[in-house]
């Protein structure tokens, strides 16, 4: 459970003159309360990991050379040398971001206030306070990864040249970017599938799921609740062939399978067959379902500000709109005004589960064979 704390100020202040006769009025505020990127998981922002690591850059810049022949001793043989050089760099780059998973909500609120206008000193009176809630709404962003990796070549060259002869061979330069892959989780969930054994196959991949939802209009009390779900979103999935799985286990031959009918030779090939007695397939799909529930409490704090003899300033707590404040003027005070503090008190409750689901398919009695050249 995460509990934030919004605050909007109201710049209008409420003037208060001591005198009689008392008199009515009234002030209507409207205040839209709204947070975007916050944290699923905890207070304050939502988790983000980014980083654009070079994984390895290798430089050739470097030269060799190598004699052929000699002239040592033989005043008429020639001699030469061949010398290969190289420059540039290449390597591997790569991309990261991981985010943590974030909400957003918009709480609309009108609050009504109503206070006297004129008041007698040292007598008690209230500031009473009301309001309606619009449509609030709340939206969430499921955890994601994005990572890509790419190969990158800098002003590569190359060149092997023979003395006396110069460059015999030359390479570049160049440069450019070769994409080695590229991953997005919240785009295209990441399916892994391991054979456990004959005819059984689990998927392994990752969850995404995001959420929104919208309440209101409302008076309150009592708070507005809104919720959002969403899901399942598959993460194990097993696929299993029950008939085979059954006839091994009594060593009998597979009920169903298909086989290549013999070699491919000079791009002629035999074909392959394929039959089936019986097939009774079943699944198993693992999944993660994710409901969000945020519970919003508008809430006002008193700035008092008197004028006069025996003026007094201060603020008081934070209490829930709709509920009256009482207070008095000293003899001897002239004015006061009152400034209210909106704020938003919000618990977001985020509850995750599993969800498990079956499937299962029966075939029966088939076959069939192709050929081809």
């Amino acid at each position: 459970m995460r509990k934030t704390s919004l605050v909007v100020v109201c710049v209008f202040t409420l003037g208060l003159l001591a005198a009689l006769p008392a008199a009515a009025d009234t002030q209507n505020n409207a205040l839209t309360f709204q947070t975007s990127g916050q944290s699923m998981w905890s207070t304050g922002n939502a988790f983000n990991f980014s980083a654009s690591p070079t994984l390895f850059d290798l430089n050739l810049n470097g030269s060799t050379t190598a004699g052929i022949g000699s002239t040592s001793g033989c005043p008429f043989c020639l001699g030469a040398s061949i010398t290969a050089s190289t420059s540039g760099d290449f390597g591997v780059g790569a991309n990261l971001n991981v985010n943590g998973g974030n909400v957003s909500a918009t709480v609309p609120v009108n609050v009504t206030l109503g206070f006297p206008s004129l008041v007698p000193n040292a007598t008690p009176f209230n500031i009473t306070s009301s309001g309606m809630f619009g449509v609030g709404t709340l939206s969430t962003a499921s955890p994601s990864i994005q990572a890509s990796a790419s190969l990158f070549a800098n002003n590569v060259s190359g060149s092997i040249g023979i003395s006396g002869f110069g460059n015999i061979v030359s390479l570049g330069p160049f440069s450019g970017n070769v994409n080695l892959f590229s991953i997005n989780s919240a785009t295209t969930p990441l399916n892994t599938t391991i054979n456990l054994a004959a005819g059984v196959d689990l998927n392994v991949g990752v969850p995404f799921v995001a959420t929104s939802g919208a309440a209101g209009p409302q008076g309150f009390p009592p708070p507005l609740s809104i919720s959002s779900s969403g899901g399942p979103s598959n993460f194990l999935g097993l696929n299993a062939n029950l008939t085979n799985m059954v006839a091994a286990a009594l060593g009998l031959p597979p009920l169903s399978a298909s086989t290549d009918l013999g070699p491919c030779l000079f791009g002629v090939c035999a074909g392959s067959a394929s039959y089936n007695l019986l097939t009774i397939s079943a699944g198993l799909n693992l999944g993660a379902t994710q409901a969000f529930n945020l519970s919003a409490t508008p809430l006002v704090a008193y700035n008092v500000t008197e004028f006069g003899a025996n003026a007094q300033n201060f603020t008081t707590g934070m209490m829930a709109v709709g509920t009256p404040f009482s207070l008095s003027l000293p003899d001897g005070v002239t004015m006061a005004d009152i400034t209210p503090t909106y704020f938003l008190s919000a618990d977001l409750m985020n509850q995750t589960d599993l969800a498990l689901s079956a499937s299962a398919a029966l075939s029966a009695i088939g076959g069939c064979a192709t050929a081809c050249s």
